[in-house]
C-alpha cells in the first residue's frame, strides 16, 4: 500500500501518511481498524493492483472509488484536520462547514 502512494508521478499527500501511520499502529497493537482506514486500505490496494495489470492511475482511481460509499475512505478527524477536504468530503463525513 505505501509503495502504491509513492510511485513516481503520484503528488504526496499528508493525509495519506496520517492514514497509513494510524493502519500501521492498529495492526501492530491487534486493533480493529476504523471504516475509513479498512476502506483507505481497500482503495489503495484495488488502486496498486489495477496499476500493477497497467491500468494507469486516473482509471485505476476511478474504478477504486466504487469499491467503497463516496468520501468514506478517511477517518472523520483526518478530514476535519486537513483543509484540502473541502465541503463535499465533509458532508459526507457528517462534518459542518469550517
Amino acid at each position: 500500500m505505501t509503495q502504491d502512494l509513492t510511485r513516481p508521478g503520484l503528488d504526496p499527500f499528508a493525509a495519506n501518511d496520517v492514514m497509513l501511520q494510524r493502519i500501521g499502529q492498529a495492526i501492530e497493537n491487534g486493533q480493529p481498524l476504523s471504516e475509513g482506514q479498512a476502506t483507505f486500505m481497500r482503495h489503495e490496494l484495488t488502486e496498486a493492483d489495477l496499476m500493477d495489470q497497467g491500468m494507469p492511475y486516473e482509471q485505476a482511481h476511478d474504478r477504486a472509488l466504487t469499491m467503497h460509499p463516496p468520501g468514506r475512505n478517511y477517518d472523520p478527524d483526518v478530514i476535519d484536520q486537513f483543509p484540502e477536504f473541502g465541503p463535499w468530503w465533509r458532508n459526507m463525513n457528517g462534518l459542518g462547514p469550517r
